[in-house]
């Protein structure tokens, strides 16, 4: 478990008067297996956790790691993405707790919890607790992911954060999205409005996935649309800036088609019925300029995507240049049987 004391649990939420830990235990394990750990991945997950387990083992122990977060110490990044996984973890389980702690179960009935030196909390004071707590836990849980993806494109990163995104990147989740033409809520925010949510981008990769490979992949070609994919990745090397740029609209439009289809489909985000109707049909209408634009520049495209682009239903064979004919007869010419002498005026 990736919190065991009152102190870590007062750094999130310190108006508690909570004195034992093992009261939440229950709820902290719910909220790390149900709600954080597929976000992290199995093996990031179990990383994080035996980082855990070393910090509290050590000499310097969790007091040293509490004392560095109010002391606003740069902290390594094992322990950054510790304190956000436990912050992720405090609000959920919160959240969890307070409607079953509000109720005292006995032998012979159930009663309402009060305690002695507090007023009673009324009802509507519980749900908007209960409500706060969601959002903050959705709002770390997005922290997370934000963070993670920051690290996963650091050039700079050092040994340990590259560990991370490394791990990080055999979650499913990471998986699902790679080989994706919109492959991070980073970039399907610059095309449809997620409010930067990356537990939205999460719960959309479903309809997203049906998108490229159902709807898109089939008119311009699967091998061509992965071919996209690996540009976007920047795996394509050794062609021209004409060519670059070529490929970078096809991307483009690929990503403003796969969005507007996704606002006509998704359950995700509020879309009312009007606009899914007009996003539906701007989804095509940009699928039929994108076919139209591939077929007018397939000259144009570097070898590698031509290639790609053979097993394609867009794909027009060249035309083979028609071979030159001798004349039947060339006058004085080698093989020539007659000699032709001009007339002479």
């Amino acid at each position: 478990m990736l919190i065991s004391t009152v102190e870590e649990l007062r750094l999130y939420a310190p108006a508690n008067a909570i004195d034992h830990i093992e009261v939440f235990s229950g709820f902290f394990d719910s909220s790390e297996h149900d709600f954080l750990s597929d976000k992290l991945g199995m093996s990031l997950h179990r990383s994080l956790t035996d980082y855990y387990r070393n910090l509290r083992n050590s000499d310097s122990g969790i007091g040293t790691y509490i004392h560095q977060i109010t002391d606003g110490t740069d902290l390594p990044p094992y322990a950054r993405l510790l304190t956000v996984a436990q912050r992720i973890l405090v609000f959920d389980a919160l959240s969890r707790a307070i409607d079953m702690q509000a109720i005292s179960i006995n032998g012979s009935g159930i009663n309402m919890s009060v305690a002695d030196d507090y007023q009673k909390a009324d009802r509507e004071a519980v749900v908007a607790y209960k409500a706060t707590c969601t959002k903050e836990a959705h709002a770390a849980l997005n922290r997370l992911l934000v963070l993670l993806e920051d690290w996963a494109q650091d050039d700079d990163a050092d040994e340990e954060q590259m560990e991370i995104v490394r791990l990080w990147q055999e979650s499913r989740f990471f998986y699902l999205a790679g080989s994706l033409v919109i492959p991070s809520a980073k970039v399907l925010q610059e095309y449809l409005n997620i409010y930067d949510s990356r537990e939205k981008f999460i719960s959309m990769l479903p309809d997203l996935r049906f998108i490229h490979e159902d709807v898109l992949a089939p008119v311009i070609g699967e091998d061509f649309m992965d071919f996209i994919v690996m540009f976007s990745q920047g795996s394509v090397t050794d062609i021209t800036n004409s060519e670059k740029s070529l490929l970078s609209r096809v991307l483009h439009t690929l990503r403003k088609a796969a969005s507007r289809y996704l606002e006509a489909r998704t359950k995700v985000i509020r879309v009312e019925n009007d606009r899914r109707t007009v996003a539906h049909n701007e989804a095509v209408s940009i699928t039929d300029k994108l076919t139209e634009y591939i077929a007018l520049h397939q000259s144009a495209l570097p070898s590698v995507a031509l290639d790609a682009l053979k097993s394609s239903p867009l794909y027009v064979e060249p035309e083979l240049p028609k071979p030159e004919t001798a004349p039947l007869f060339e006058n004085n010419g080698p093989s020539s049987v007659i000699f032709v002498t001009p007339s002479l005026d």
